[in-house]
């Protein structure tokens, strides 16, 4: 009798660690069948390609140096290819940033107007893309599942990949649910050396109109805890197109 447990022991045992091997073997999606899995999740891409413009409203809050914080008050429009954003900070007043669908530009208070064209355009580009979530492969010359990991506190498929104006980008997706838990990336920071990692962290998912949103994003920078956004509203199709001209100040430098 003796041998006989120990027998069904070691059957056992060997059940279980053939039952763990199996799992770490099992096949990993393909990068089409997670972002379908996300567009899905989020309304599917009817509910995505609906909208003609939104309008966002919500705040963030920044984290500086010695434990300062700041509120800033947040408007986002959005149309295809259309993004004006008007950030107003209390005592310091309002910053502005925008694209037409050919140039970008940025304006703050006693500052002279900041515009970008050309090459440099194609980051704004894709944020003012209204429809991005229903084709975010389109913006990627290559692409690739790679693994899971925690990302956020949550186990999410990392998928890899170089954006067609050469950067590379990770996106996590969460394995239960399969929305988008964050993103990873590398961006240049005036004044700093070497590119800086940035981490974005979406939480809270909520549904504006049958799209879902993250109503909380926190930000970091080399680990750093550097902001945390909240959105609070969502409207659609109440945009004017005109919001999207370039401001006065802008104008006239282009004519100069």
């Amino acid at each position: 009798m003796l041998l006989l447990r120990i027998a069904r022991s070691g059957a056992a045992t060997l059940l279980f660690a053939l039952a763990a091997c199996n799992a770490q073997q099992a096949p990993l999606p393909t990068v089409a069948e997670v972002e379908q899995r996300f567009v899905n999740a989020i309304g599917g891409e009817a509910a995505i390609m609906r909208p003609r413009s939104a309008r966002l409203r919500g705040f963030n809050e920044l984290y500086g140096a010695h434990g300062r914080r700041v509120w800033v008050s947040v408007v986002l429009y959005v149309a295809p290819f259309r993004r004006l954003e008007l950030d107003t900070i209390p005592q310091r007043g309002s910053f502005e940033s925008g694209y037409d669908g050919r140039i970008a530009w940025a304006l703050s208070p006693r500052a002279k107007p900041l515009i970008i064209a050309g090459h440099n355009t194609l980051s704004i580009r894709r944020d003012a893309d209204l429809y991005y979530w229903a084709h975010i492969p389109e913006y990627f010359k290559s692409m690739s599942v790679v693994g899971i990991e925690s990302f956020g506190g949550r186990r999410s498929y990392h998928l890899r990949g170089i954006t067609t104006w050469g950067d590379e980008e990770s996106q996590y997706y969460d394995v239960r649910s399969g929305l988008l838990n964050g993103y990873r990336f590398h961006q240049w920071v005036a004044g700093a050396p070497a590119a800086s990692e940035t981490r974005q962290v979406f939480e809270r998912y909520r549904s504006f109109e049958g799209i879902k949103f993250p109503t909380r994003t926190t930000n970091f920078s080399d680990n750093r805890l550097t902001s945390v956004g909240r959105l609070d509203s969502v409207e659609y199709d109440k945009v004017p197109p005109s919001i999207f001209n370039p401001p006065p100040a802008v104008r006239a430098v282009l004519r100069r």
